[in-house]
């Protein structure tokens, strides 16, 4: 197991706090993990919040913060963030003349109207030219969104959705979409990845999907999951071909470091702090807490799993070479599926996972194939000498020359058997 570089960079870099403010939902996902639906007003953090504001600035001026990052991000966090709409608007308020604090928010898009008003007072600011308030909503693209995403009385909520883009589009309020695709519904990926490409056209948004990596059903699905990868890259082929780049972040090719726990912490509504919102749901939770927002210390407990995590970051050996491009490397998740004994183990045992580990080096053998398609064909640094057609038996051959299918394949059918 080999350690990251941990040179430190004197370049100014965020520390991101989430502040859960609510765990209840005006939504009923069939795949959420949120399972406590109090109101707003029984949490800690809503009651206790001016405490919790103090204690934010005190970290923002902190010897520690200045030292090490310089710019702060407030994460608003959930349920459904913004139904505690007023939390929200105090904190902005709070802290709207740092201009080093920026903000972010997940959100369902179904009280964008009640927001606006907050997203006004931040409207055209940047920090390192991006919206000092960045949105993100969950879409999940059509036909599976509604099937997946309904109103709490059961209704498809997209239309929600598409008016929330609209509203924010037509009041010049940049956003992002992120989608979640469980791997039972691989078989619709072609369609989605066609209502993406429409949000695009109107909204310019990008495709940002994360596959199911609580409970992955893998092997029950690969050879749906093949074929519908093998289809998009045929999309994704002739939308660089007319881009410049891809679609969908599923070719791009990234195994960054999770940030949870060195620059990423979380607030839950207790006002417990964990190493991020991946904890919260987590059955070994307790284990994953290490302060409070309300302890006279907190600081020097941020402090100190930074310089843990940061100094220990490492990641397997047969990592370093692996054929997967993006690989969604959840930490929490890791230390839950892991037999090894010592915390930082299991932490990293990023090959705790057989199964996920299996679908992204499929992933990253399609999109290896793709890219040195596009290299051929001399589209991959200038659109020129374009082929009008791309056939999937062209991206199969390039993937067999980098790797067999049917090895990949008959590999998952041994470990799931094993």
């Amino acid at each position: 197991m080999k350690l990251k570089n941990t040179k430190k960079s004197s370049e100014k870099r965020y520390l991101a706090i989430e502040l859960t403010t609510t765990q209840a939902c005006n939504f009923r996902c069939e795949y959420c993990f949120e399972n406590d639906y109090c109101t707003p007003d029984d949490n800690i953090v809503t009651n206790r919040l001016d405490e919790v504001i103090e204690s934010l600035k005190n970290l923002f001026t902190s010897e520690f913060f200045e030292e090490n990052f310089g710019l702060g991000k407030i994460t608003f966090w959930g349920g459904e963030p913004t139904l505690n709409t007023k939390l929200i608007e105090k904190v902005v308020d709070s802290f709207i003349d740092d201009k080093r604090i920026g903000f972010f928010i997940y959100t369902n898009a179904s009280r964008m109207k009640e927001m606006l008003p907050i997203f006004n007072k931040l409207k055209g600011e940047k920090i390192k030219n991006e919206p000092r308030f960045t949105i993100q909503i969950s879409y999940d693209g059509n036909p599976v969104h509604d099937m997946r995403r309904k109103t709490r009385s059961g209704e498809p909520s997209s239309k929600i959705c598409l008016e929330a883009m609209k509203l924010l589009k037509d009041n010049d309020i940049p956003f992002a979409l992120k989608a979640t695709l469980a791997q039972r519904d691989f078989k619709y990926l072609p369609e989605i990845w066609d209502d993406f490409e429409k949000l695009h056209n109107e909204f310019g948004t990008s495709y940002s999907l994360t596959s199911d990596y609580e409970n992955p059903e893998i092997y029950k699905y690969w050879d749906e999951i093949e074929e519908a990868l093998l289809e998009i890259s045929k999309k994704e082929y002739h939308f660089y071909k007319k881009h410049g780049r891809f679609l969908s972040n599923l070719f791009k090719g990234s195994k960054r470091f999770c940030s949870a726990g060195k620059n990423m912490f979380t607030i839950d509504i207790d006002g417990r702090m964990f190493l991020c919102h991946g904890c919260l749901y987590s059955d070994s939770k307790e284990d994953l807490s290490f302060s409070s927002i309300f302890e006279d210390d907190f600081i020097e407990k941020i402090k100190e799993s930074y310089d843990k995590f940061f100094i220990t970051e490492r990641q397997p050996e047969e990592c370093e070479n692996c054929v997967a491009g993006l690989c969604i490397r959840c930490n929490t998740r890791k230390y839950i599926s892991s037999n090894k004994e010592e915390f930082l183990d299991k932490w990293y045992d990023y090959t705790s996972q057989k199964d996920l580990c299996d679908f992204y080096k499929m992933l990253g053998r399609i999109g290896r194939a793709l890219t040195e398609i596009l290299k051929e064909e001399k589209i991959w640094d200038a659109h020129s000498n374009v082929p009008e057609t791309l056939d999937v038996q062209q991206i199969q051959t390039a993937q067999e020359t980098n790797h067999s299918v049917e090895g990949t394949k008959q590999h998952g059918q041994q470990t799931q058997q094993s």
